[in-house]
């Protein structure tokens, strides 16, 4: 991954025309950048941040999801444990707040971010064989092919 072109496109969007659980999004792209830090703890910080706006407790998926979420998949492609099981743990949240049975799972943006999810299942399902990533890439394999 280029991190230079990675930075250019995260800096490119808008964010504060979207929100996360905490309100205005514009800490997102901050964020986004502390993710791909060669320091493992802040890289650690930055996705329990982005856990805790993007996808709050599985309970709630923010607008922001959807422009991250290519972003977070970029990383995703190229980490290792603990990142990985991190951000899938996010990608999770995703999956069960965009599920049709979940209260707000109908939205406009929740289903764009379902669908993508959906585009990416093969990624996920090969994610599900790599041992220590606590079942989460299984799981949001299983929350997309049933929870249609």
């Amino acid at each position: 991954m280029n991190t230079e072109n990675y930075i250019k496109k995260i800096k490119s969007i808008d964010w504060t025309m979207y929100e996360t659980a905490y309100g205005n999004a514009s800490q997102i792209p901050v964020e986004l950048e502390r993710l791909i830090s060669n320091d493992q703890s802040e890289a650690l910080d930055a996705t329990h941040e982005l856990w805790c706006s993007l996808c709050h407790q599985h309970a709630y998926v923010s607008s922001a999801s959807e422009p991250a979420y290519h972003f977070l998949k970029a990383i995703l492609e190229t980490s290792e444990d603990p990142i990985l099981t991190e951000l899938l743990n996010i990608f999770a949240g995703f999956a069960e707040c965009t599920s049709p049975k979940h209260p707000d799972g109908n939205g406009a943006f929740q289903k764009r971010v379902r669908e993508l999810m959906k585009e990416d299942i093969e990624l996920f399902k090969s994610l599900s064989a790599i041992e220590g990533e606590d079942g989460f890439a299984e799981y949001i394999v299983t929350e997309l092919t049933t929870n249609i």
